[in-house]
């Protein structure tokens, strides 16, 4: 009598390809946070350079961009452009929700006159350390770059930054956007 034998898998070849199934899942999954994450980054670019635009109409219909401001997180209330045009305002917001966290979005305008004639804006990017930067930076002279401020280089403002969340002006961590006026720091708001 002859014996049939069985046909189909064994339990070893089932559990070999299921290991490989999931290393595989693993490296797809991992390729597409890796997305996910590179197109938040250029999402946060391309509301900057949105902003751009909002900044040159708010430009040719006041003449200026209202009060100085220095370079800190966005104002969220008073006079200055940052606060004044719904749709610049619309796209801080947005920027920071694709930050993932509020107030990630530095501006400044003006410089040593009176009057703002000069803005710059940044925004820490999705990727990066949001306290070491690098950060986005676009400007009134039509600049869109990558600047990292050499206050930010000082390994102590970067550990005050993480520990105070929003660190005291004295460890005042983010981009150096200028602005301001002549008595207090007396740069033209710029991506330095």
């Amino acid at each position: 009598m002859k014996i049939k034998k069985a046909k189909g898998f064994t339990l070893i070849e089932l559990i070999i390809v299921l290991v490989v199934i999931g290393i595989l899942a693993a490296v797809v999954l991992n390729s597409l946070n890796g997305a996910r994450a590179k197109s938040r980054d250029s999402a946060v670019k391309s509301q900057l350079g949105e902003a751009t635009k909002e900044m040159q109409l708010y430009y040719a219909n006041n003449g200026d961009y209202g009060p100085v401001v220095y370079g800190s997180s966005c104002p969220t209330s008073g006079s200055s452009v940052f606060y004044q045009s719904d749709q610049l305002r619309k796209m801080i917001s947005r920027t920071d929700e694709l930050n993932g966290e509020e107030g990630e979005v530095y501006c400044a305008a003006g410089g040593p006159g009176s009057s703002a004639d000069t803005w710059a804006m940044a925004s820490a990017i999705p990727t990066e350390d949001p306290y070491s930067g690098p950060w986005w930076c676009v400007d009134g002279d039509g600049s869109a770059t990558l600047v990292i401020s050499d206050q930010n280089k000082n390994l102590f403002a970067g550990v005050a930054g993480l520990f105070f969340l929003k660190a005291h002006a004295a460890f005042e961590v983010g981009p150096y956007l200028g602005g301001g006026d002549a008595s207090t720091y007396g740069n033209d708001a710029a991506c330095y």
